[in-house]
């Protein structure tokens, strides 16, 4: 970099032998123009999963089934008109394009899973949840972990259930749900993997880090999740958030649940776009 012009005028130059030179705000374009091109196969290939997908017609109860009747045609057009730049949601920074890994078998990344804690909270905005981000598990030192897992607003006053997704060494999903309205309060957990040393540590995170945060310092049980387990390597973030919002509405599980992962998945790309010209 180098700088010309008059002193007081002075403006950032780039200079390439081949090129030439660019400006700061030229630069700031060319990235914006690759990472559109980055991001044009990604949404083409989110378009042929979404025309390729098979819909459910009546097999499904609420709340997973607001979005069988949809057709492929708007939900194409969501794809087309969500933002795929970064921007702000309660608080988090979001990728848009990074929303597009719940598309086919992609293993889901930080932003599918913040984004759809989110919303799972927005939709249930009646019974006062609050949300811990995965943030706060890695930590070693306690004090740490408490303090990071309130950084969310999950203890405020008014919150009545909790709904948590963690990471297991970076590549594994798991997630909790916390009930105050129970007596005694509630913990459910759940591993996708369904791996006894995983529910142990999913266990003494929060009872170290969580429950002393508690409103009124409640006694609380924890129980296992056992009723899905996940049968590939890249769908614990999905049955994650599908365990939370089954546990926030009263869903009830049952087998033919499998079958309809990848509408699941491009329900929650649904709810957690954020639409451009919106």
């Amino acid at each position: 970099m180098r700088v010309e012009g008059e002193v007081g005028e002075s403006v950032y130059l780039a200079r390439w032998d081949q090129f030439g030179y660019a400006t700061v705000e030229q630069l700031r374009t060319m990235v914006l123009v690759i990472d559109a091109r980055k991001a044009m196969p990604i949404v083409k290939a989110t378009l042929e999963w979404i025309e390729k997908l098979v819909m459910p017609i009546d097999q499904l109860r609420p709340p997973f089934n607001d979005c069988m009747e949809i057709p492929k045609l708007i939900l194409k057009n969501m794809v087309e008109n969500m933002t795929l730049n970064k921007y702000t949601m309660a608080g988090e920074e979001i990728e848009g394009v990074r929303l597009l890994e719940f598309r086919a078998s992609e293993w889901l990344g930080s932003t599918c899973i913040r984004a759809g804690l989110i919303m799972l909270a927005c939709r249930q905005v009646d019974k006062d949840v609050g949300i811990f981000m995965p943030d706060w598990y890695p930590y070693d030192d306690v004090t740490r972990q408490q303090m990071c897992a309130a950084t969310h607003g999950a203890f405020h006053e008014n919150v009545q259930r909790q709904v948590g997704v963690v990471n297991a060494e970076g590549v594994h999903w798991m997630a909790f749900f916390i009930d105050l309205t129970t007596d005694p309060a509630s913990c459910v957990m759940f591993d996708p993997q369904q791996k006894a040393s995983r529910y142990t540590d999913l266990e003494s995170a929060p009872r170290k880090a969580v429950v002393p945060q508690l409103r009124g310092q409640p006694a609380v049980t924890f129980t296992q999740w056992s009723k899905c387990k996940q049968n590939d390597g890249h769908s614990c973030g999905l049955w994650s958030l599908f365990f939370l919002e089954s546990m926030l509405c009263g869903h009830k599980w049952s087998d033919s649940c499998y079958q309809w992962e990848q509408y699941y998945r491009v329900r929650y790309l649904r709810m957690c776009a954020h639409d451009s010209e919106g």
